[in-house]
Order: C-alpha cells, then structure tokens, then sequence
C-alpha cells in the first residue's frame, strides 16, 4: 500500500454502523474495509470503461460478440 493519508469525512450515521459491522464481520479495521471498498469501485470504474471501450456505450452485446467474448474468456 502506498503512502496513507488521513483525513476527515462526514458519512450519514447508518452508513458508518454499517461498514463498522462490516469491518468488525470482517476482522478488519474501519480504514481498511473503507479503502477495500474504494479499490473495489476503482476496479469496477475501471472494467465498465473497458467494457464500454471494446463494445461502445451502448452497453448491449450481440449474440455474436457474446460468442466471441466466450471464446475469449476460455482461451485465457
């Protein structure tokens, strides 16, 4: 992990009892599950911009190009 950074936010009261909860169900600390929580919209971002790359925003796959991405996806 690089550098951290502390800093101050205000979240709605239920929105922190629950990624408390979370974080503790998960025997980690607050500041980690928010930062997993963060990597983990990061990576979607990231895949829904490549998704949308490769088949425009229109965000529909043809039956061809679904064949294709199968294809794909078994060869890796």
């Amino acid at each position: 992990m690089s550098h951290a950074e502390k800093l101050s936010v205000s979240l709605p009261a239920d929105q922190v009892r629950w990624a408390k909860r979370a974080a503790r169900s998960r025997k980690t600390s607050f500041s980690a599950f928010l930062s997993q929580l963060i990597e983990e919209r990061r990576q979607h971002e990231h895949a829904l911009e490549a998704f949308e790359s490769y088949f425009g925003a229109k965000g529909r796959v043809t039956p061809e190009e679904a064949q294709e991405l199968r294809r794909e996806w078994k060869e890796e």
